[in-house]
């Protein structure tokens, strides 16, 4: 920053608190959604972003991000502000919340949500209507919602076929094959992807699932067999193959695929969470908490290594690093009633070890 150019021996946080003195007040920006979001992305308080999302003031691309950020939020319930962006006059508002109810509300909830937006003017909105509506039983689906819907999906196809020189064309395809149960043309849409690219991951990753949903493990594990000989750094493809081997009781092949899909990417949580979940299972403790402990370090404001990293704690009976745990996240996020319930679990009020 401008301040320690010149003065080099001092930090960010000095010239914070200097500028806050000069002005006498905090500065205050115009912009002022990027606390919200980095909180948020910190593992806090989601209720700014909430705010932010309902904010009619914001612009259209802050509330659009806003309302996606929310439906990744570990304890979003989805309420007024998903109701909100599917009738916003802002187009990019509505396409992020066409996105969202049909990746995060149940299936029966989607007819009512997403219907009216079957004849929205813009194309990409009625896409995703149509994409969301894809799982819902036809009988389910109101007889004066259908053609909509067929419409939705045609436009949905032609966007893709217009593509289809691309893996993501052929993938799209396959994916909204299996949504809608078709096992034979999702495989062949996928392995056309692989035919384009055989280096896009998703395209393997989606056909193992594909197998896998249709009872043909063994043919999953191959396809990511295969997949890991291709792309042997991506760790997506090694995080899919170690929870396929789980499903196939092959416990040693299955720990050591989830464990190099942690040392490939310790930027997603995730990945060392269900690592550390399969050594515990699989009669590891001890491995367990130190991998917990090294993902935390990292991802400090995770919710599910904290509780889990707590809730292995507890049962070694070392309740004094579990309080220590838990004051860390209270600090970061005290209104969250998770850490309230937590607190009573591990004896009151008090969280001095």
């Amino acid at each position: 920053n401008t301040c320690t150019t010149c003065h080099t021996d001092r930090s960010s946080t000095w010239a914070a608190d200097q500028i806050e003195d000069h002005l006498g007040r905090r500065p205050i920006g115009f912009q002022n959604f990027g606390e919200a979001f980095a909180v948020a992305e910190r593992g806090g308080s989601i209720t700014d972003l909430a705010a932010i999302a309902r904010d009619g003031r914001q612009a259209g691309i802050v509330r659009a991000s806003a309302l996606l950020r929310l439906s990744a939020a570990p304890g979003w319930n989805p309420g007024p502000e998903l109701t909100a962006a599917l009738a916003d006059p802002d187009p990019v508002v509505r396409a992020a919340g066409t996105r969202v109810a049909g990746s995060v509300l149940q299936v029966q909830q989607r007819p009512g949500a997403l219907a009216p937006l079957l004849s929205d003017p813009l194309r990409l909105i009625r896409m995703d209507a149509g994409l969301g509506l894809a799982e819902v039983p036809e009988g389910q689906l109101p007889v004066e919602w259908r053609e909509g819907q067929a419409k939705g999906l045609a436009e949905y196809l032609a966007a893709q076929e217009f593509i289809r020189d691309r893996p993501e064309g052929w993938g799209n395809i396959g994916n909204l094959r299996a949504i809608q149960g078709q096992v034979t043309p999702a495989i062949e849409a996928l392995q056309m992807a692989l035919e384009r690219d055989s280096s896009w991951a998703p395209a393997w990753i989606n056909l193992s699932d594909v197998y896998r949903t249709s009872g043909q493990e063994g043919a999953a594990k191959t396809v990511l067999a295969t997949a890991r000989q291709r792309l042997p750094r991506d760790a997506a493809i090694a995080h899919a193959l170690g929870l396929t081997l789980v499903r196939l009781g092959e416990r040693p092949a299955a720990l050591a695929a989830l464990g190099e899909a942690v040392r490939l990417d310790r930027s997603t949580p995730r990945y060392a969470f269900v690592h550390a979940v399969a050594l515990h299972d699989l009669g590891q403790p001890a491995e367990a908490l130190a991998a917990l402990r090294a993902a935390r370090r990292l991802h400090p404001g995770d919710r599910d290594l904290a509780e889990t990293l707590m809730n292995y704690l507890m049962e070694g009976g070392d309740v004094q690093e579990a309080r220590l745990v838990l004051q860390g996240m209270v600090e970061a996020d005290p209104l969250n009633p998770v850490w309230q319930q937590w607190i009573g679990r591990l004896g009151g009020r008090s969280l001095t070890p």
